[in-house]
Formats: C-alpha cells, sequence, structure tokens
C-alpha cells in the first residue's frame, strides 16, 4: 500500500522534541491508554490527534491523560494539520496490539519522524530494521522506545529516503501492474 498524503518529501523541516500518535484514539487495538501511560512514566511530550466518536470515548480518554501537562489531545485533524505534526514531530508511536499497514506511521516516517512501530502484525516489516519494535503488551518498551528516539538515536534520514523510494503511489502503481502482468 502507498502512503496518501502527498507532500515535498525531500524538504527539511527543525524537528520538535515530542511524541504523536493519530488514530481511532478509544479504539481498543490501537493501544493508546499504553501510550499515555508510557508518557507519563517516562515524562515526553505526546501529541494525540484523531477522532472520539462519542462523549463517552472523550471522557475516557481524558480519563486517561488526568491531568499530566506534557500530553495534548488536538482532536480531529485535516490532511494539513496532520502534514504539518509529521514535519515537526521527532518520533511517531503506532504500538498498536493489531494493525495492518500503519498508513499514518508510512506518511509520518517520509515526512522524518523516527518511528516506534508494533511487533504484531505486520507494520514493522516496512521498515526494514529502521524502527523501535515494540512490544505492544509492554508499556516500559513503548516508553523507552520513544525515549531513545527523543533523545538522539535516530533512522533518518535513510528512513524517509526508503519510505518515500519504497511506498510512493507512483512506486507502489508500477510494482502492482508490474505483478499483474505477471499473472
Amino acid at each position: 500500500l502507498s502512503f496518501g498524503i502527498q507532500s515535498s518529501f525531500g524538504e527539511v523541516c527543525e524537528k520538535e522534541n515530542f511524541c504523536l500518535h493519530i488514530s481511532l484514539l478509544c479504539d481498543q487495538r490501537k493501544n493508546v491508554k499504553r501510550l499515555i501511560e508510557a508518557s507519563k512514566k517516562y515524562h515526553f511530550s505526546l501529541i494525540l490527534g484523531g477522532k472520539l466518536r462519542n462523549d463517552e470515548e472523550e471522557k475516557l480518554l481524558y480519563s486517561w491523560i488526568d491531568g499530566a501537562d506534557n500530553i495534548k489531545y488536538l482532536g480531529y485533524l485535516s490532511d494539513e494539520e496532520k502534514l504539518n505534526l509529521y514535519k515537526k514531530a521527532r518520533v511517531f508511536a503506532l504500538p498498536s496490539l493489531n494493525e495492518g499497514v500503519g498508513i499514518v506511521a508510512l506518511e509520518a516516517a517520509a515526512l522524518g519522524c523516527d518511528i516506534v512501530i508494533t511487533k504484531l502484525g505486520g507494520p514493522h516489516e516496512y521498515y526494514v530494521n529502521m524502527a523501535k519494535v515494540v512490544d505492544p503488551y509492554n508499556m516500559d518498551d513503548i516508553g523507552k522506545a520513544v525515549c531513545e528516539l527523543l533523545n538522539g538515536e535516530t533512522f533518518q534520514p535513510q528512513l524517509a529516503n526508503f519510505v518515500t523510494n519504497s511506498y510512493s503511489l507512483d512506486t507502489v502503481s508500477k510494482k502492482l501492474i508490474s505483478t499483474l502482468q505477471g499473472l
């Protein structure tokens, strides 16, 4: 699959020292509660964006955050807002319990974010050893991986180059056409 947001991927932006996560935040499989717990324990800045489906989910999310001043919820994000956050974030975390591809993580990687990704399912295979792969059931594993990347360890710019060259719409389309022609 190709990532969805199109931008001038080669542009260099000043990274800010925070971890970003975008998803359907209260969906249990996204594992946001453990990411929030890791942010609280390891004291890293966490910015959350995404959809909450109802007032109950909003109450649940804010109960997890519990007034922590290092965690911000921005609400549902437009493509432009996501793009700006990807360009600013040093780390993008997707420690899901169950994930297909994780398009948001591919987009973030293409725009210069280092990635913390679940070891469950296939998403980690997209990064060929250029991401921190974590046990999503282990809050400490998540927290330590985020902190290592926030504190200077990086797979960039090699990761951005790899992702943009391997998973752009043009590249993926050519691979699909080639495969279909081979049938």
